[in-house]
Parts: C-alpha cells; structure tokens; sequence
C-alpha cells in the first residue's frame, strides 16, 4: 500500500518530468528556430529565386528553338530558289 508520502513523491517526480519535458521541448525549438531559422529563410529565398530564373530560361531556350527552327526552314527555301535559279541559268545557257 502508498503512504501519503510516496505518493506525494511519485507525483513530484512525474510533475517534474513533465515540467522539464515541456521546457527541454520549448528550450530547444526556440534555439533550432534562433539558430537555424535565418538559414532555413535563406534556402526558401534562393529556392524561389531559382525557380523564377528556371522560367526565365525555359522561356529564353523555347523562343531560341523557335528561331533555330525558323531559319532551318529558311534555310531550305533558300536552297529550293537556289536550285531554280541555278536551273534557269543551264536553261538561258544552252538557249
């Protein structure tokens, strides 16, 4: 059987476990958020700033490939006038 007086010891040791619990608890996210928090909103910063130059390049690389592919199909119409040019000129020749 419990005396009064272990209870009371009992509650005082669990009291104290929970009271230095929730203090070790409260202690050490106050100084991870102290220590690592200036750090934390430096990584979210570059983060959203890499992002924002991903689609800056996306948007440079899609109007580069539009106009590679305006020039290869310039390109080939250029040599389609250069072989009928040069077709005129063996049709004025042998005339």
């Amino acid at each position: 059987m419990l005396k009064s007086a272990d209870f009371s010891f009992l509650f005082l040791t669990v009291f104290y476990f929970l009271f230095f619990t929730i203090f070790y608890d409260l202690f050490s996210n106050l100084w991870m958020t102290s220590r690592y928090g200036s750090k934390l909103n430096f990584e979210k910063e570059l983060g959203l700033r890499l992002k924002g130059e991903n689609g800056i390049m996306k948007k440079k690389f899609s109007a580069l490939q539009k106009d590679i592919e305006d020039q290869r199909e310039e390109i080939r119409t250029m040599f389609a006038h250069k072989k009928e040019l040069y077709q005129v000129c063996l049709i004025c020749k042998l005339t």
